[in-house]
C-alpha cells in the first residue's frame, strides 16, 4: 500500500546546471516546522476570443506557477549555503534575501513508499520570519522552473532534450 503523506519531509538543493539540468549533489537545508510544508499550483492566465452575444469561439490556458513552500526552523547555515550573507560563532551577517541563481531541490519524504518531488530548476524565494514563542525561522518557497534533461543518443543518433517541471516519486529507504 502506498503511503502519501510526507511526515518529517527532508529538504535538500544543489545548484542546477547551466541549461537547467538537475544538479548531481544535494545538501540538505534545515528541518521544517511541522505542518508548514505545501505544494500549491497558481492557475496560469486564461485568454478567451468571444464573438457578440458572449459566445465562446476559443480559448487559451497558460501554464500555471507551482511552487513548495516551507518554514524551516533554524536557518543558520541557510544564510551562507545561498550567498545571502556570513556566519561567525556570534552571529550571522545578513547582506541580501534575494536569492541569486537557481537550484535544484528534492523533497524526501520520512517513509518508504510516500511520494517524494524533485525539481530541476527551482527560483528560491527567502522569506525571514520570527514570533515570540518560537524564535527566528525563514519562509522558503521554491518555485518551479522548466528544466531539463537531455538524453545522449547511441550509435551517432542525436541527443533528445525534455523539458520538465519536476518529478514526483515513490520514495524507497534503497533511493537515498
Amino acid at each position: 500500500m502506498k503511503k502519501i503523506i510526507w511526515a518529517m519531509c527532508n529538504f535538500a538543493i544543489g545548484t542546477c546546471g547551466a541549461n537547467g539540468e538537475l544538479a548531481t549533489t544535494f545538501a540538505d537545508i534545515g528541518d521544517a516546522e511541522e505542518n508548514t510544508t505545501t505544494m500549491a499550483t497558481d492557475q496560469g492566465e486564461v485568454k478567451e476570443l468571444k464573438k457578440s452575444g458572449g459566445v465562446l469561439v476559443d480559448r487559451i490556458e497558460q501554464e500555471g506557477v507551482t511552487y513548495i513552500e516551507t518554514t524551516l526552523i533554524d536557518p543558520t547555515t541557510l544564510y551562507q549555503t545561498l550567498g545571502l550573507g556570513t556566519n561567525s560563532d556570534t552571529k550571522v551577517r545578513v547582506k541580501t534575501h534575494v536569492v541569486e541563481g537557481n537550484y535544484s531541490m528534492r523533497l524526501t519524504p520520512l517513509r518508504t513508499g510516500g511520494y517524494g518531488i524533485e525539481a530541476p530548476c527551482t527560483q528560491i524565494s527567502f522569506l525571514p520570519q520570527g514570533e515570540e514563542a518560537k524564535g527566528a525561522a525563514v519562509k522558503v518557497r521554491f518555485t518551479f522552473l522548466q528544466g531539463q534533461q537531455t538524453t545522449k543518443g547511441t550509435g551517432g543518433a542525436a541527443d533528445t532534450v525534455e523539458t520538465y517541471l519536476y518529478d514526483k516519486f515513490l520514495y524507497s529507504a534503497s533511493s537515498d
